[in-house]
């Protein structure tokens, strides 16, 4: 192998983390925009 360190994962593992991260970030955008009276989004 290339690289003799490398740790397989399972994919339940990375979708754990990943939900849980996503989880964590959207957890923070609402906390910031908590204050906001109203938002905006647009797309080109």
């Amino acid at each position: 192998l290339a690289f003799p360190n490398w740790v397989f994962i399972s994919r339940t593992t990375v979708k754990r983390d990943v939900t849980k991260l996503y989880e964590v970030e959207k957890k923070k955008l609402k906390e910031y925009f908590k204050g906001v009276p109203s938002i905006t989004l647009t797309t080109d």
